[in-house]
């Protein structure tokens, strides 16, 4: 194997251009997924990459359930001396977010563009890389004959909806999963591209809240990040519990309430309810007033 990032640019970079182009939007976001084919393009591509550029010992299945999204798993037995060191488990995710907009102009969700040494399209730094990140990784340890645990690498094709079909999995792959020793889910983020980055939480709070200690400049990125992040998972809610989250939300922001004003405002509608009860309101039907509110804002 060369090093990695010679293996990288040369082997891993044009396949994630070829996964970009596949619009493999999550279920959530394609309702037809399975007649679309675009899921199953994406996992086919990426268990071929696997296929062609194999660890040693490794084993290799698209796992299927009825009615839910395939799972990439490949198992890779741990290294002579290492069998005791329990088993590793590397996740990541195929499915993609929807194309959203803002995007420069020559770009777009499915157009791979490399600029300043940087791959643009949508999926390649969330998730598509880890799949072959980790076989990238076990591959140079093997190569400098570097002792690992036994790895299992699981890839799912659903997280952009929830994960919803992931449970699934993981009850009918458990015997095969056992009882992993660590997790590694390559499904986070970064504040640069100079060093590696880790969080220890799956949404990185954690690292946000050391780097809004320090610096105003991470703050801002991270609240950015994290403000779609939070966008992107509403948009899942069904319409009634977006209606709910909306109004909560509009809620917070008329700050604390005015209890003298609300108490107010209920002695006014109790005095408009005893006129209309005794008949010395003048009542009027909606269009009379619409007619009206039309009127007086013309006026304004």
């Amino acid at each position: 194997m060369k090093s990695i990032p010679q293996f990288w640019d040369d082997t891993i970079v044009p396949t994630l251009v070829d996964y970009i182009r596949i619009p493999a939007k999550s279920p959530h976001f394609d309702k037809d997924w399975a007649k679309n084919g675009h899921i199953e393009a994406a996992v086919t591509l990426a268990a071929d990459w696997c296929r062609k550029h194999p660890v040693e010992g490794m084993q290799l299945e698209i796992v299927r359930l009825p009615k839910r999204t395939p799972v990439l798993f490949i198992e890779v037995p741990a290294t002579k001396g290492a069998e005791k060191c329990g088993t590793v488990l590397l996740y990541g995710h195929l499915d993609k977010q929807p194309e959203m907009t803002g995007w420069a102009e020559g770009t777009g969700p499915w157009i791979p563009v490399i600029k300043d040494g940087k791959l643009y399209g949508r999926g390649g730094a969330d998730d598509g890389y880890a799949v072959f990140a980790s076989i990238a990784a076990l591959k140079v340890l093997q190569q400098e004959k570097k002792p690992h645990a036994r790895t299992v690498i699981l890839i799912e094709c659903c997280e952009e909806s929830g994960s919803v079909d992931l449970p699934a999995y993981l009850e009918a792959l458990a015997p095969r999963v056992g009882a992993p020793a660590l997790v590694v889910g390559l499904d986070s983020g970064c504040g640069n591209y100079e060093q590696l980055w880790g969080t220890r939480s799956l949404r990185g709070r954690a690292g946000v809240e050391s780097l809004t200690r320090f610096s105003p400049h991470h703050e801002v990125c991270m609240a950015g990040s994290t403000l779609e992040k939070v966008r992107s998972e509403a948009l899942r809610l069904t319409q009634a519990e977006r209606a709910e989250l909306a109004h909560s939300l509009v809620g917070s922001l008329d700050g604390p309430a005015d209890t003298d004003a609300e108490s107010a405002w209920d002695e006014e509608i109790l005095r408009r309810l005893g006129e209309i009860d005794a008949g010395t309101a003048e009542l009027i039907d909606r269009e009379e007033l619409r007619r009206r509110m039309k009127a007086r804002m013309s006026r304004a």
